[in-house]
């Protein structure tokens, strides 16, 4: 319990009305938290706090600690803003306001002042120049110590850096050097290590400015010396040295450590330009096109920093230089590499590691970039990127130079074009781009790594390298590996064979492609391939699957039979061709370029790829040629003749028109309409080679519409088409096809019951052979519209026969986790976690991370209603790992990351939607099983993931806002026995809400707090419940909105099992909703009722009077009145307790237990009864608390603490009843010896 709290006795207003020690209660708790957004936002509400009361020393204590985390955390603006004011009121009052406020320092603020605003091109060089002559005349005024010359010599630095002076730079940086050896004991000029990385993390200098003041304990550490000097940035300028001295592995595995390091928020971003440069170098460039997309935000995170922007430009635009000339070609093994390597296989099918100059940049689309890059069309490519960070850099420097009247960085921005150059020509060459790189004399990062001094060379740590991340550039055919072996400078032989088994680790994957290119499977294994890969959303993978359909395809037939395309859809190229195996890897190359632009609802069944989602643009549908639209007539109940087997060049045709189906469907998910309706013409050339002529000129008349292209103009043509071919009786694949068509299309408009309709007419015609492949997708979709119409019984049945097929991995995966929410749904949760392990053991071999998100869902939601409390945090562990890896993964595919724009540690442009969330319910799982101190810090994170913000609120049911972080955070750091943290947690969540004017949020902070403060006899709960009240009187009387069941409409391609986009297991709320269909009563009778226990609890007979208007104001709504009554009636019992009249306080009690008894409450009833007991314990009355005591471990769950304490509290009343009623041994009387 906080002594603090004890000692605050006097009611006072909660947040705003009084700063003094609320704030000083804040900002103890900020100083103890870690560098992230609750920190910043505690500091903000402390400082607001002491401007409202006109309090200067806290607010210099606040604005203190912001401006040392502006110093480290890439905040310009408020380093300038907050140093400046903080100066000011040093120089007025030293006393007051000293410089050195253990363990922040003004001196270290002041120190990075010069060279924030050198950084900027709109600030003049001499007013640059008069603040740092300032900022040494202030030091030396102090004691000048070795503290002071490292600060100064660090501020003379930076200057230097952003003034473009290089032998100046190089003269201040051994000086600086020579500073900190000097404060180390004379210890080498050598990386520092990682101590002095971990020392300087709030370090203060001592250094009084002006004052006089000593040098501290902490003067000359690494922190004072600024980031340049830091072990990171150490780290990655050894890394291109390394390079050059053929020390590869060693490089890779330091690139790795600094990697590590860059995880703090934000990174440097020098230090992440030079980590940038060295995947260029070494020609890493799968691994530094995952940076560039992670961090582009960084261009961003600091607007005032523009020599920062400069430096990541340049290394971004050289690497993406590189991309642009690394699109992959075919080699004589048939696999596509790049360069001087490929990607491994396992990257190249999840579609993360593409290079060329079409590859998607996602989150260079973010509207912040534009301040930075320009407008750039969307969407943003890598050549398209790499011109906007040339011109961008240009323009950068130009500006510094005409500020700085010279031409350094022009220079720097020619040399890094020139380096650039090299590496390309290298890469065309076929050499690595080491070798392009050696002698020369900077990288990107500019004259910091040239001025570096030689023994600056960090070493080699023992840390393991990511054998998958570690060699992408490395080629898995056998030439490839030949080749790049030749070209690596100094590679050794050990070093190779380490590299060629990493790269044989990096393609071990069940679901892989290219490593299986040279076995001999078919081409129907390559389609089946080729639909598990368009399932998972690996566009290219399914692409790299159909190409090698093809082949085969090819190969099995000696002289190709090419049928006239003498049937074309309308609107079609006449002209167009059927690729032969001469261009297939430039197809490829061209759906690697168009691949990022996903559809919002992914593809979950085989050849079906999500193709219907609403397009705008591109050609229109071709016309009908069929006689008027009739209603629909009988069903054939045959199937069709169609579906049979034949010959082997015919057999072969219909595998090539499976192919060309899911080809179509890839281009028409990614919006290249052009080339579906090409592919379209081919497939009808396959189709009459296979003879299945209804189907061709079902294909013909309506061309795209049965492939999921909405109709944009014409309405009811696939109606029309359907009674036209049953009138003709057509076959019954031609009407499937319709069916199917039309099935999709209603149930994305919503009209599920139609969809309904047709689907089961679609099942019928496929016929019931449990082998029939036909009727798979049919079925798939059937099942999902009766989960829309909310029949689950029916689609469980649905998706049991479809289950029952040879269905693919990913299909099955889909269907079993829907399966699974429709047997949870039946209360059979046993059955579905069943199902929900399957599905997610097939999503892991897929690697799936989307699928493994949505069945770890699943599990934690079905594990949770079990009861299984291991096992529910471990499933949200995983998915939150997922979560952090699909970051990366969205960087790398360019697919639909989440540009929300959101703070936090690491690139909000790439960050998972759904991580914050996910880590909320981590943390949640966590608190339920009391361990607070992890749940404490998962929410500090999460809290950064999370958008900031006024549109979430606590009462959301499917999303989660900082708000609800925050009450959890509370109640976590409760349970770690720190009641400071949790105040001021709750603090900080009551001024937010109340600045979003939420009323709902208000009310659960204000009643957590109030709670809080109760619990440490603080009287102030009292005026808290009062502002409460008010907030709860402000809550619209409306029934609670209540998380749909069934999910939300579909809306995009029909799955077996396409998971909401919103997994019900994450839908919640911080505070259990109120049941009452009035939400702002409930909210209102809940705080009366704590108001009046507080009253009592602190002498204020008027409390009985506020638990009675509780009462009253239930009684008048449709509430539980006998479950409140009981609650109400056992806090009146402590009340009467509290206020001292203990007879009334037993005889409510006792009533308090009846009624508890009376709704088979037991477990409410036994502390009741227990109460009852102790009451009359104090009383004296032993014999009649005995029974009452027996009453209360009869009621008490056993096994529990409580009933425990119960036990021992009856053994001890009843041998002291003993006692008593044992008589009083009077005295032996003896006969008197006279």
């Amino acid at each position: 319990m906080s002594s603090d709290i004890q000692n605050h006795r006097q009611p006072q207003p909660p947040i705003g009305a009084a700063g003094g020690q609320n704030a000083d209660h804040l900002l103890f708790a900020a100083d103890r938290l870690p560098a992230g957004g609750v920190r910043g936002a505690l500091l903000a509400e402390v400082l607001r706090l002491a401007q409202t009361s006109g309090d200067t020393g806290l607010e210099y204590r606040a604005r203190l600690r912001i401006a040392d985390a502006a110093t480290r955390g890439g905040a310009s603006g408020e380093l300038l803003a907050h140093a400046e004011w903080c100066l000011e009121r040093h120089l007025d009052d030293a006393e007051r306001f000293a410089a050195r406020v253990p363990p922040y320092d003004l001196a270290v603020v002041l120190a990075a002042v010069p060279g924030a605003l050198a950084s900027n091109t709109r600030c003049r060089l001499s007013t640059v120049n008069q603040v740092l002559d300032e900022l040494c005349e202030l030091m030396s005024e102090g004691d000048d110590g070795p503290a002071a010359d490292l600060l100064k010599a660090r501020a003379r630095f930076e200057v230097a850096d952003a003034c473009g002076n290089v032998s100046e730079l190089r003269r201040r940086r051994a000086h600086v050097e020579r500073l900190l050896r000097r404060s180390r004991g004379g210890g080498g000029a050598g990386g520092l290590g990682a101590a002095d990385a971990d020392a300087g993390g709030g370090a203060a200098s001592g250094l009084s400015v002006g004052a006089g003041a000593g040098v501290g304990a902490a003067a000359g550490s690494a922190a004072n010396a600024g980031p340049a000097f830091a072990a990171g940035r150490r780290i990655a300028e050894s890394l291109v040295p390394l390079l050059e001295n053929g020390q590869l592995s060693d490089a890779y595995l330091e690139h790795l450590r600094g990697c590590a390091l860059l995880q703090e928020s934000p990174p440097d971003p020098c230090t992440l330009a030079l980590h940038v440069d060295f995947c260029s170098a070494g020609g890493y460039l799968e691994r530094g096109l995952l940076l560039v997309r992670l961090h582009l935000a960084a261009l961003v995170s600091d607007p005032f920093d523009e020599r920062s922007q400069l430096l990541l430009l340049l290394a971004f635009g050289a690497l993406l230089d590189l991309v642009c000339e690394s699109a992959p070609r075919p080699s004589a093994a048939g696999e596509s590499r790049s360069g001087a390597g490929a990607a491994p296989a396992s990257h190249r099918e999840r579609g993360e590691w593409m290079l060329g100059p079409h590859v998607p940049i996602a989150a260079a689309e973010h509207p912040a970039l534009r301040a930075v890059l320009g407008e750039l069309p969307a969407p943003v490519t890598a050549e398209a990127l790499s011109d906007a960070c040339w011109a961008a850099a240009q323009r950068i420097a130009l500006a510094f130079d005409r500020r700085n009247g010279n031409t350094a960085f022009s220079d720097r921005v020619a040399q890094a074009e020139v380096l650039s150059d090299r590496r390309v020509a290298a890469l065309v060459a076929g050499i690595s781009p080491a070798a392009g790189t050696a002698g020369a004399a900077g990288t990107a990062a500019g004259t910091a790594g040239a001025a570096r001094s030689a023994d600056g060379t960090a070493g080699a740590t023992s840390e393991t390298a990511d054998p998958a991340a570690t060699i992408s550039h490395t080629s898995s055919t056998s030439d490839t590996s030949d080749t790049s072996e030749r070209s690596r400078v100094g590679r050794s032989d050990d070093e190779s064979v380490a590299r060629r088994g990493a790269v044989e680790h990096a393609g071990r994957d069940r679901a892989g492609i290219a490593e299986h290119r040279r076995s001999a499977r078919s081409a129907v294994e390559w389609l089946r391939m080729a639909r598990e890969r368009a399932s998972v959303e690996d566009s290219l993978g399914a692409a790299d699957a159909l190409r090698a359909g093809h082949d085969v395809l090819d190969r099995a037939s000696a002289t190709p039979k090419r049928a006239p395309a003498a049937h074309r859809p309308s609107g079609l190229d006449a002209d167009a061709r059927r690729p032969g195996t001469e261009d297939t890897a430039t197809e490829l190359t061209r759906m690697q370029g168009q691949t990022g632009s996903a559809a919002e609802h992914p593809p979950l069944w085989p050849a079906q790829t999500g193709a219907g989602t609403t397009r705008t643009g591109a050609a229109g549908m071709p016309p009908m040629h069929s006689a008027g639209a009739h209603p629909a007539a009988e069903n054939a109940a045959t199937a069709p003749q169609s579906f049979a087997p034949a010959g082997d060049e015919t057999e072969r045709a219909r595998t090539r028109a499976a192919l060309r189906e899911l080809e179509i469907r890839l281009a028409v998910e990614r919006g290249d309409r052009e080339r579906a309706e090409q592919v379209a013409a081919w497939r009808i050339d396959d189709l009459y080679a296979a003879e299945r002529i209804d189907l061709a000129e079902v294909e013909t008349e309506l061309g795209l519409l049965l492939f999921g292209v909405p109709p944009e103009r014409r309405r009811g043509d696939l109606e029309r088409e359907l009674a036209r071919t049953r009138d003709e009786q057509y076959d019954a694949e031609a009407q499937v096809s319709i069916l199917n068509a039309l099935g999709e299309l209603r149930l994305r408009e919503g009209r599920a019951g139609e969809a309904v309709g047709y689907l089961l007419s679609s099942v019928a015609l496929c016929g019931h052979d449990p082998d029939s492949a036909e009727v798979q997708r049919p079925l798939a979709l059937l099942a999902h519209a009766q989960v829309a119409l909310g029949e689950a019984a029916w689609a469980r049945a649905t998706l049991d026969r479809l289950l029952r097929h040879d269905l693919d991995r990913a299909m099955r995966a889909n269907a079993l986790l829907l399966r699974a929410g429709l047997v949870q749904q039946a209360d059979d949760p046993r059955c579905a976690l069943d199902d929900a392990d399957r599905a997610l053991s097939l999503y892991l071999e897929l690697r799936y991370g989307k699928g493994v998100i949505d069945a770890c869902v699943a599990l934690a939601s079905l594990l949770e209603e079990l009861r299984i409390r291991p096992g529910v945090i471990e499933a949200w562990r995983m998915a939150v790992a997922e979560a952090e890896a699909g970051s990366a993964s969205q960087a790398g595919s360019g697919g639909d990351a989440a540009c929300d724009g959101s703070a936090g540690a690491g690139s909000a442009l790439t960050r998972h939607p759904a991580l914050g969330a996910l880590r909320f319910r981590l943390a949640r799982a966590l608190v339920d099983a009391d361990r607070g101190a992890e749940a404490a810090a998962e929410l500090l994170r999460a809290y950064d993931e999370l958008p900031g913000g006024a549109e979430l609120t606590a009462n959301d049911s499917h999303e989660v806002s900082r708000l609800d972080v925050l009450l959890c955070l509370a109640n976590a750091h409760r349970l770690a026995d720190d009641d400071d943290a949790s105040a001021a947690t709750l603090h900080l969540a009551l001024a937010q809400a109340r600045s979003a004017l939420d009323a709902r949020g208000e009310v659960h902070a204000g009643l957590a707090l109030a709670r809080l403060q109760l619990d440490n006899d603080d009287p102030a709960c009292i005026v808290v419940l009062q502002h409460t009240l008010a907030a709860a009187r402000r809550i619209p009387d409306v029934p609670h909105p209540s998380p749909p069941t069934d999910g939300p409409p579909f809306t995009g391609s029909p799955s077996a099992a396409q998971p909401p986009p919103t997994p019900p297991g994450l839908a919640h709320a911080a505070v259990p909703p109120y049941g009452a269909p009035a939400e702002g009563i409930a909210a209102e009778v809940d705080t009366l009722h704590l108001l009046g226990v507080a009253q009592c609890a602190f002498g204020y007979a008027g409390g009985l009077a506020t638990l009675d208007r509780a009462i009253e104001l239930a009684s008048r709504h449709a509430f539980d009145i006998d479950a409140l009554l009981a609650a109400v009636t056992e806090s009146r019992a402590r009340a009467y307790d509290d206020l001292g009249r203990e007879a009334e306080a037993v005889e409510t009690s006792a009533r308090a237990a009846r009624l508890f008894e009376r709704m088979l409450d037991r477990a409410s009833a036994g502390q009741a009864h227990l109460f009852t007991a102790r009451l009359l314990v104090t009383q004296n009355r032993h014999d009649e608390a005995l029974p009452i005591y027996r009453r209360s471990l009869d009621m008490l769950p056993p096994d529990t603490p409580v009933a425990d304490l119960a036990a021992s509290e009856w053994h001890a009343t009843a041998t002291r009843a003993a006692a008593l009623a044992a008589p009083t041994p009077r005295p032996a009387v003896t006969a008197d010896p006279r």
